[in-house]
């Protein structure tokens, strides 16, 4: 992709002009009339979130930790009906 920086017809460079036709950018400036950004927080607020954020990560840990322990139960719970299922198949074989 070839971007270009004015909306001027050159001729010189036509086949740079036919790809800027297909990308076009638009560039803006935004101003907020709320000043939040500029608050600053109390520690307490900062330390309640903080705690809140912890004890979140902590629920999300053993959370993970269970879902390790379940899935592996399960492939060793595979690994014992693909056995069974082997020695089935060779009994009929």
């Amino acid at each position: 992709m070839i971007v270009s920086w004015s909306d001027e017809d050159d001729s010189e460079g036509e086949v740079e002009n036919e790809y800027a036709k297909l990308v076009k950018a638009l560039t803006g400036r935004c101003i907020s009339d709320s000043e939040s950004c500029d608050e600053e927080l109390a520690y307490e607020e900062l330390a309640a979130s903080y705690k809140d954020l912890y004890t979140r990560s902590i629920e999300i840990c053993n959370l993970l930790e269970k879902q390790e322990k379940t899935i592996s139960e399960l492939h060793a719970e595979r690994s014992q009906h693909l056995a069974k299922k082997s020695h089935i198949t060779e009994s009929f074989i």
